[in-house]
């Protein structure tokens, strides 16, 4: 009998993708809490408004772009990687790196609604306000930890 057996990697954002996919496949919380995980350290890429440039959004949340309001409140759009930048459905945006334990607490300082990752690509997904507060009031524990 052949066993499902998912390969181990050192590369940070296969590590991500595979977990989503876990996540998306059975949705249990010891899944939710390594994506969790895996988002707070990963190099993120916030997608910005076009014409805006990294350096004068990185501490400017309304520089980034917003693909929709959802009662009222912004959704933001993040990528884990250049192929998911590539086939976002509004074209290649210039994006911002920043780590998940820096996006976040950023980001609830504006009230989003969500934050859309990957839209289009094959592994995405989308946090919810709740989720994103509950990533930003963890960030500190992960501002002393190397990268």
């Amino acid at each position: 009998m052949v066993q499902n057996v998912t390969p181990i990697t050192d590369d940070p954002v296969a590590q991500l993708h595979q977990a989503m996919k876990s996540l998306a496949m059975g949705k249990n919380d010891s899944q939710r809490r390594k994506v969790y995980e895996l988002m707070m350290t990963a190099d993120l890429r916030i997608a910005l408004q076009p014409g805006v440039e990294p350096e004068e959004a990185l501490d400017d949340p309304s520089k980034w772009l917003i693909t929709e309001y959802l009662q009222g409140m912004p959704v933001f759009v993040v990528f884990t990687c250049a192929d998911a930048v590539e086939v976002f459905s509004e074209g290649a945006p210039s994006t911002l790196n920043l780590r998940g334990f820096k996006l976040f607490p950023k980001l609830v300082s504006v009230k989003p609604a969500s934050l859309l990752i990957n839209p289009g690509f094959r592994f995405g997904g989308e946090l919810y306000l709740n989720e994103l507060r509950m990533l930003a009031n963890a960030a500190p524990r992960y501002k002393a930890m190397k990268f």
